[in-house]
């Protein structure tokens, strides 16, 4: 819901954050590289740090309003939490979802796990195609030329 509202208040970019994340020196200009990545992806797909205790996943991402003007979310409401962050990071594949080795978070899990793992594979997958649909549909009129990334995405 937060989210939403500030969307709903105008903001142009939407950074997922938890209050037991701790921003390490190495992303002290984040705010700046996230702007350029998004400047030169046309303000398009996801970005995000590396979290020191799950490199491989998009803990904590970012997206600009085309991310929630396009899908009505952040994350799909049926996922209700363990895998979200791999939603956001599939959706728009590689090109549209840097995610920065060298520019790291650290989840220090303060209050330890807060919930009980959610296994909904169905639900995932399937909001992942509905959602690389739409990305398709977008990249039709705004970037032509990447109409066959996002066709590629689907199969």
């Amino acid at each position: 819901m937060l989210i939403l509202q500030a969307h709903a208040d105008g903001c142009d970019y939407i950074y997922q954050y938890s209050d037991d994340a701790q921003f390490l020196p190495s992303s002290k200009d984040w705010p700046l590289v996230m702007l350029a990545d998004f400047k030169v992806r046309h303000d398009f797909g996801v970005w995000g740090l590396s979290d020191t205790n799950n490199p491989t996943t998009m803990t904590l991402g970012a997206t600009s309003r085309a991310h929630i003007d396009l899908q009505g979310w952040f994350w799909p409401p049926i996922l209700k939490n363990w895998y979200s962050d791999n939603y956001i990071q599939e959706v728009y594949g590689p090109e549209f979802s840097p995610h920065y080795a060298d520019k790291n978070f650290h989840n220090t899990q303060t209050y330890g796990q807060r919930y009980a793992q959610c296994d909904h594979n169905l639900e995932m997958w399937l909001s992942i195609v509905i959602s690389r649909a739409r990305a398709l549909t977008w990249s039709i009129d705004a970037l032509p030329e990447w109409t066959p990334y996002f066709t590629n995405l689907l199969r």
